[in-house]
């Protein structure tokens, strides 16, 4: 997962182990007298080979059983083992088998549930456990909640949870997300779990989307929240013609601006550029939206080749589609390459984006071609209009939160002043 270390935690020595086991023992059940268990405590953690995260899953369950329950419970668990793979390496066979009787304790929908959240690849929220890992089979009120069942599986320790900004997000250990999606394999239930994960981002991404060009700060923070779900989402769209595939197309459409604004161009260009080869001779909107994202990463990410290509046939699709806000957008990327060889032919396009940007109601169109017509009306020594035009460009993008449109206008006024 983006930003994560990895830390090789070593076997615990049984001073160790038996504090650790102690310890989340009487978190999960402050009634429970350490000393008097102790016996059965020493023998669990031997059991478990000292090996912590197997400790933290048996340990969670004195909520529901004894310490005595536990060793017994472990104890088949391991006999049950001896006939899986043999060339799995005991310490393997140890936390297979405590997750495997924690596993075992669970209700039916508990272990629907759990096996479920395997899909997701970062942390996530209970809305996203519910809309995804729910049973849709369900009737009404006589199925559990997701906040009863998150709930069981964190007194379980096979689910953390981590507040942050006043939001609880949850996760699965990379070892019990391996377990949990072995689960949902056998289940057979992958591809539709995978289905409606897929959906739920794809309609994330796409509430998102006009929010990015009217309240940046809230909705990047967003999205970056998701980051790790989303380009798991876009990794297992299928290259094909297909209804989830289509599905991925759309939600690489949809985050082509927040690519755009995370700086994340190469990512951004690899997803867009994948989707948009998938049918080279679509003519349909979502390819429009792709060209025109490809053409916006393409002009920040230094790949000036692509630009032009891209923002001219997205530019004709727009058009037959009556997609007008594409069709500014790519209006409005066409003036860029321009500036580097006709600067007059660049303003004239900018000109054409920034009034297409006007009518279609696209904020960043029109601000961004109103900044590269103030750029080169500024190299001209026309600086009195270039900073008026940047003025502009700069009191529309701040308030809004678009920095990249603000910093460029902010430095076209200071330019023009300068050059007086």
């Amino acid at each position: 997962m983006e930003g994560e270390t990895v830390w090789r935690v070593p076997s615990l020595d049984r001073e160790e182990a038996v504090r650790l086991f102690a310890d989340r023992a009487e978190l999960a059940d402050p009634r429970l007298d350490a000393h008097s268990a102790a016996h059965d405590i020493e023998a669990a953690c031997l059991r478990l080979d000292h090996i912590p995260l197997a400790i933290e899953l048996s340990a969670a369950w004195v909520r529901a059983l004894s310490t005595a329950q536990i060793v017994a419970g472990l104890e088949e668990s391991f006999r049950l083992l001896t006939g899986g793979p043999r060339h799995a390496i005991p310490r393997h066979q140890t936390l297979l088998a405590s997750m495997a009787w924690s596993h075992a304790l669970l209700s039916d929908d508990e272990r629907m549930f759990f096996r479920r959240l395997a899909v997701f690849s970062g942390t996530f929220t209970l809305d996203a456990a519910a809309t995804v890992c729910g049973d849709a089979q369900a009737d009404g009120d006589s199925a559990p909640d997701a906040l009863q069942l998150m709930g069981r599986l964190l007194d379980t320790s096979l689910v953390t949870a981590r507040e942050r900004d006043g939001e609880v997000r949850y996760r699965l250990l990379d070892t019990i997300r391996q377990y949990a999606d072995e689960r949902l394999r056998e289940a057979g239930e992958a591809e539709a779990v995978r289905d409606r994960h897929l959906e739920y981002y794809l309609a994330l991404a796409q509430e998102a989307e006009p929010g990015l060009d009217i309240d940046q700060d809230v909705w990047r923070v967003v999205l970056d929240s998701h980051h790790d779900d989303i380009n798991a989402a876009l990794h297992r769209a299928p290259a094909g013609p297909t209804e989830r595939a289509d599905r991925g197309r759309r939600l690489a459409a949809a985050m082509a601006r927040q690519w755009f604004i995370r700086g994340q161009s190469a990512e951004g260009l690899d997803f867009l550029t994948r989707a948009a080869d998938l049918d080279p001779a679509d003519r349909s909107a979502v390819q429009g939206r792709l060209l025109a994202g490809i053409a916006m990463l393409g002009m920040v990410g230094g790949r000036a080749d692509l630009v032009a290509g891209a923002a001219e046939r997205g530019g004709e699709i727009a058009t037959e589609t009556g997609d007008d806000v594409t069709r500014a957008r790519c209006l409005t990327m066409a003036a860029y390459p321009q500036f580097f060889v006709d600067f007059a032919r660049c303003q004239a396009l900018a000109s054409v984006g920034r009034a297409a940007g006007e009518a279609a109601g696209d904020p960043f169109a029109r601000d961004w071609a109103c900044v590269i017509e103030g750029y080169t009306l500024q190299t001209r020594n026309r600086h009195d209009e270039a900073v008026a035009v940047a003025r502009l460009a700069y009191e529309r993008s701040r308030p809004r939160g678009d920095r990249f449109c603000a910093a460029f206008a902010r430095g076209g006024d200071l330019h023009g002043h300068a050059g007086r």
